[in-house]
Formats: C-alpha cells, structure tokens, sequence
C-alpha cells in the first residue's frame, strides 16, 4: 500500500514551486527560500537543488530527461496525491452504493419468495 500521507508531507515540506531545468548546464533551480546561506557576491534570487550528471541517453543529444523529471515532480507529485484522494472518495461511493443496492436487492428477493 503507498503512504499518500507521507507522499504529501513530503512534498508539502519541499521548496515550493515552480522548479525549472536548464538542460544546458545540467541543474535543477528552485525558487529562493529563506534557509540557505549565500556566500558574498552570489545571486539570491534563485538557487540549484541538483546537478544532473550522466543523464546522456544514448543516440539522444543529452535531453535532460532525469533533470526534467525532477522538475517536474515538484508539482506533478502534488497534483498525483490529489488525483488519488478524489478516485479514493469516488470509490468509496461507488462501494457504498453497490452495498445499498444489494441490500436491496436481498430485501426484493425475501419478498418474491413470501419471506
């Protein structure tokens, strides 16, 4: 069984977005946050989360694909968790209904046969 719960807090605890990768230099660049230490003279309006190495895939021109996916996940993770809780209430309706309708259905039966 997948945690959501732990999925979610992860991801709630996670820089915010959007994350961006720039294929050209192999990083992965977050919004500022407040929690990292700048050394003099460097830029505070962004900083790097990751640097994807060795993400050449073969007969590809190094497409970043990992470095994208990282990107990305920062908001598809979210928008997943939350596709999974709805499709989790559908279902839990759909059970609760198909219950009803065998009752029913029970109920009609006892009926036809006289009981």
């Amino acid at each position: 069984m997948i945690d959501l719960d732990a999925i979610e807090r992860r991801a709630n605890a996670a820089t915010p977005g959007p994350w961006t990768y720039h294929d050209g230099c192999g990083y992965v660049e977050v919004p500022p946050c407040g929690a990292i230490e700048f050394k003099p003279g460097w830029e505070r309006s962004v900083h790097f989360l990751a640097r994807v190495h060795n993400n050449h895939v073969e007969g590809e021109d190094g497409l970043g694909f990992d470095g994208a996916f990282i990107a990305a996940a920062r908001t598809d993770v979210p928008a997943l968790i939350a596709r999974v809780r709805e499709l989790e209430t559908q279902l839990r309706i759909e059970r609760e209904n198909v219950a009803e309708l065998e009752e029913r259905l029970v109920l009609c039966s006892s009926r036809r046969r006289g009981g």
